[in-house]
């Protein structure tokens, strides 16, 4: 679905922020958040898009309109390391689409992580546009995390991590959170009982490449050509490596959002329901 890609880059001394403006209508029309990015399904335009723009981004810009540019930088890095990046990484792959050097200063430190700038700005959009995030998390990694919430997994991720994951071994705290049933996403734990019930013959192919189709969290390009097909054999060659079959292990507590934190320990799905 185009989202942002129409808009031009030149002409408009802030393209980010009527880009933000577009964002945040599409966002309340899918009704009471918090939501995801990935939510508004923006398609491989968008995603050039948003990399033209970081290109040509300026620091002038940033002290403009700082949140809008927080928005958008939040907005690439979702689509950028669920492309790009493996599971669990985010910054490797983000400060190469900003091409002036004053403006990646800026945003970067001199090892490539989030400055305190950008760590500002990206949570002050993320609260301003109503999205899903891990900033009430007490440990580093809550900027990451909250990109990883408006995207679910990278497709390395899938390709290498998802088997161990739908055999119960412990998720992500990206996924963790996502399948939280007080606060996570709805679409989120369709897609992961779809691929955890085709796992267990519960599902036919067909039944589960149409949730694919269907599902926001899913890319439809995910591979060197297009079409569902790429998709499809994304995520059958992440369901079919890795270990022994030891389902629902690791289960989603109903804890609520706030009380997520990091020295929680994954609970024991009761043997009656294995």
């Amino acid at each position: 679905m185009a989202l942002v890609n129409h808009l031009p880059l030149t002409g408009l001394p802030s393209p980010e922020i009527r880009a933000v403006e577009i964002i945040r209508n599409r966002l309340q029309c899918l009704g009471p958040g918090p939501h995801s990015l990935c939510e508004l399904r923006p398609d491989e335009a968008d995603y050039l898009w948003l990399s033209a723009w970081a290109a040509d981004l300026y620091p002038g810009r940033l002290d403009l309109a700082p949140w809008p540019v927080g928005a958008m930088v939040m907005f690439l890095a979702a689509e950028a390391a669920r492309r790009e990046a493996q599971e669990g990484h985010v910054w490797p792959v983000l400060p190469q689409h900003f091409q002036v050097a004053s403006t990646r200063q800026r945003l970067f430190t001199a090892n490539d992580q989030a400055s305190p700038l950008l760590r500002t700005i990206l949570q002050e959009a993320t609260e301003r546009l109503g999205l899903r995030h891990a900033f009430d998390l007490d440990d580093t990694q809550r900027w990451y995390v909250s990109i990883y919430l408006q995207f679910g997994f990278t497709r390395a991720g899938i390709r290498v991590n998802l088997a161990e994951w739908l055999s119960g071994h412990l998720p992500s705290r990206a996924i963790q959170l996502l399948l939280d049933r007080q606060r996570g996403s709805p679409s989120f734990r369709r897609l992961w009982e779809a691929l955890r019930f085709f796992r267990r013959d519960y599902l036919t192919e067909a039944q589960l490449r149409q949730q694919l189709r269907e599902s926001p969290w899913v890319l439809p390009l995910w591979g060197p050509v297009k079409g569902s097909e790429v998709v499809f054999s994304t995520f059958m060659a992440g369901i079919s490596c890795g270990g022994d079959l030891v389902l629902d292990r690791w289960t989603p507590s109903r804890t609520s959002w706030r009380s997520v934190a990091p020295r929680d320990h994954p609970r024991m799905a009761d043997p009656a329901q294995r």
